[in-house]
């Protein structure tokens, strides 16, 4: 099931139904909370399960404006951790991410809120991992 019922949106609860599945999915869904709440410009959100420990950087909205300069947008207490705040975009593993070259309406480039662990982000014609 994906959120609103739309297939272009992140997956919110994948199905076990198939003739063979050789080993588990895990599918995270939920928030980022800061530390006491308090407002903050960007955390590490980890899943640790058994052997399995995937951290994350999840970061206030920016962007870069259309001179080049990263600007933060305001600080956060609770961030959703879903595909359309990391980076992806069509034709890509994460289709319904943030495209490296999406601009709102006055040319600023989106940065995705989700990168890997000690991703910065200084360019913006760089490539975040997908």
């Amino acid at each position: 099931m994906h959120e609103d019922d739309d297939v272009a949106r992140s997956l919110r609860e994948a199905s076990d139904l198939a003739p063979f599945k050789a080993g588990a999915d895990v599918v995270v869904v939920g928030h980022a909370f800061s530390p006491g709440r308090e407002p903050v410009r960007s955390l590490i959100a980890r899943l640790v399960v058994g052997s399995i420990d995937k951290p994350i950087q999840v970061c206030c909205d920016r962007s870069f404006n259309p001179q080049g300069e990263l600007r933060d947008g305001p600080r956060f207490r609770r961030m959703p951790l879903r595909y359309e705040h990391a980076a992806g975009g069509p034709d890509t593993s994460n289709p319904a991410g943030v495209a490296h070259d999406t601009r709102d309406a006055l040319g600023a480039i989106t940065v995705p809120n989700l990168l890997p662990v000690d991703h910065a982000v200084t360019d913006p014609g760089a490539m975040i991992p997908v």
